[in-house]
Parts: C-alpha cells; structure tokens; sequence
C-alpha cells in the first residue's frame, strides 16, 4: 500500500491533519491517481461533484475506486474509507454501497473499513471491526 491519502472534493481542502493528502477533483482523476500509486491508507470522499464532474457523485467515485482496487488486489494494509460530504442522504449512500460490497472486497483480499462514527464505535464495541 502506498503511504497517501486520496481526497475527493469539488471544493473544498483536505484536512491539515499532517497526512499526505492527494486531492482528486473529478472521478476519472481518482481512478488515475489510484492506477498511478496504488492503493491509499485512506480516502475520503464528498458526494454532491457539481462544481467540476457534475454527472458523477460521491457514489459513482466510491464505486470506480473499488473497482480500481480490485484490479489491485490483493492490497497490503488496512485502507480507511470516509464520507465527508455535507449532503447527510449522500454520505448514507456511500456508507451503504460500501457495506455492499465490502465481503467481495475482503474477498479479494482487500482490507478495507468504513469510518462512521456513530457505527464505528458501536462495530467495535461488537468486536466487529
């Protein structure tokens, strides 16, 4: 796994979190950047794109990144997934596609977990995560 992390926004900057933020604008830039590095430690993704790929969201990014990681697999590490979108309904989304394909993933040999906060915590204190 490559030591980076990928950020798409339309808009806005990653968080000054001290990580190595690669900021993709547009889903075919992610689908680039991930084909050119590999996979990343984390990514975070927005869901509305209108400002600068408007016929994708957050959704279709989460699905091309996916996609780009299966065709990398197996992947070292564990890879953090994000929602950071202020659209509620489209961080839902992504969080959902992910959980539906996250057993194809692990599958594949690919670990990889989705940050929710609320969820989060309640996985681990299940010892599910």
């Amino acid at each position: 796994m490559s030591d980076y992390c990928l950020f798409l926004d339309d808009t806005r900057k990653p968080p000054d979190d001290g990580g190595t933020w690669v900021v993709c604008r547009t889903v075919e830039a992610l689908r680039e950047t991930v084909k050119a590095r590999g996979a990343p430690k984390q990514v975070s993704f927005d869901y509305e794109l209108g400002n600068t790929d408007p016929t994708n969201t957050g959704y279709d990014a989460l699905n091309a990144f996916l996609d780009s990681l299966e065709s990398l697999a197996p992947t070292e590490g564990r890879i953090e997934v994000r929602a950071h979108s202020s659209s509620s309904q489209g961080r839902v989304r992504i969080r959902e596609r992910f959980e539906e394909r996250q057993a194809a993933l692990k599958a594949a040999g690919i670990d990889a977990f989705f940050v929710d906060t609320d969820r989060q915590i309640e996985k681990y204190l299940k010892g599910t995560i």
